[in-house]
């Protein structure tokens, strides 16, 4: 590796060590609630999905991600009228990642994560011919993306309220969209 390579690394790395030990330890916590849309083979399920999230910064615009997923509720099934089956499912996931955050004007933030999630997805097939039920469960790790916008409260500093989309790979083939309003707090 060239020299001047490893210098601008290194010189790098301290500025970034140094800012993160310079300022406050800041910390972020937020809590989200919004609809998601669940899909497997073509078929959807829709949800009410619930998140809660730290984020460490490590300068004022690069946070390291780490949050909690629910589904708090699904309604609806799958149904198979070929196979004479509904199948119903859950799931929850933990994530970890970078997340990015970008102040538009004294109001308004911009905000991308993305990382890596692992997802345990509960799944149960119930078979309408035979009165059978089959319970399925895996776990995954999969990647997940996250952009945001969220606006500053005029009220009281460190509290913002957001609105989000996310995009998230399941086990078993599933895959989970949602949008979300949210409440952070930063201290």
């Amino acid at each position: 590796m060239p020299t001047i390579f490893k210098t601008v690394l290194c010189g790098a790395l301290t500025a970034l060590c140094f800012n993160a030990h310079a300022a406050k330890v800041p910390l972020e916590y937020s809590f989200d609630i919004g609809m998601s849309n669940i899909t497997k083979d073509g078929e959807s399920l829709t949800g009410v999905t619930s998140r809660g999230r730290l984020n460490y910064y490590f300068t004022p615009f690069i946070a390291l991600d780490l949050s909690y997923t629910d589904t708090l509720s699904i309604s609806g099934d799958i149904n198979d009228n070929a196979n004479n089956t509904v199948t119903t499912m859950e799931y929850k996931a933990i994530s970890t990642g970078v997340k990015i955050n970008q102040p538009v004007n004294k109001l308004i933030n911009l905000y991308a994560a993305a990382g890596g999630a692992y997802s345990t997805v509960d799944e149960q097939i119930e078979d309408l011919g035979t009165n059978t039920k089959t319970k399925d469960s895996d776990s995954s790790i999969k990647p997940y993306a996250n952009v945001g916008v969220s606006m500053n409260s005029p009220w009281q500093k460190g509290l913002q309220f957001s609105v989000d989309y996310t995009y998230q790979p399941l086990a078993l083939d599933y895959t989970a969209s949602y949008f979300s309003v949210g409440v952070h707090y930063g201290f």
